[in-house]
């Protein structure tokens, strides 16, 4: 059977709850059951700034469906819409003429089942990347950690050269000073052998 797609907007007052909500939003979506077509697709885009003043409100809640439905059904639809009292305002766009009702519902199923398929993709890439990153993030940490050691290491290296090298400039220093000490006693050995004679 064919029928039309429809996309209607509708906005409900700002001061009613979440739960008056979906009371107006169920008996619209019956109307649509009602007169045999089907519901494609229905978000609540919440509480927004309106572009003017709309029975003396600032602010709506928004309201969207697409749906197929035959022609009397968007009258009937409106109907109900008009006499809902939360609702201050709604449009209704015609999208297409001549559906075929189970084409389109195919097309929407095999449409929703690729966005489910992309958003698991995704999901799937994200966590594959944030699992790399973390990993990175822990290499870094033990090069870091590694070159610290390392760093100390060098640190314990240089100071144990540094104590060697002092004790064997001390000994050297104090081998410089003996024979220098042996030196002035054998000049002055020299000195004595040289008075005696």
């Amino acid at each position: 059977m064919k029928q039309r797609e429809y996309e209607t907007i509708f906005i409900l007052r700002p001061d009613i709850g979440e739960d008056a909500v979906t009371p107006v939003v169920e008996r619209v979506k019956g109307v649509i059951d009602t007169k045999g077509g089907h519901l494609i697709n229905e978000q609540n885009w919440g509480k927004k700034r309106l572009a003017y003043e709309v029975k003396k409100h600032l602010k709506g809640i928004y309201v969207y469906l697409r749906y197929l439905a035959p022609n009397d059904g968007v009258a009937e639809l409106e109907r109900t819409i008009k006499m809902i009292e939360p609702i201050i305002k709604y449009q209704t766009i015609k999208l297409e003429d001549d559906v075929v009702a189970e084409e389109r519902m195919a097309e929407i199923s095999a449409e929703r089942e690729r966005e489910e398929e992309e958003r698991r993709q995704r999901a799937e890439r994200e966590a594959a990347e944030a699992k790399a990153r973390a990993e990175a993030q822990e290499a870094d940490a033990e090069k870091a950690e590694k070159s610290d050691e390392s760093a100390e290491a060098d640190k314990g290296d240089a100071e144990s050269t540094e104590e060697p090298a002092a004790a064997e400039d001390d000994a050297a220093a104090e081998d410089d000073a003996a024979a220098e000490d042996d030196a002035a006693a054998e000049g002055d050995d020299a000195a004595e052998a040289e008075k005696q004679d």
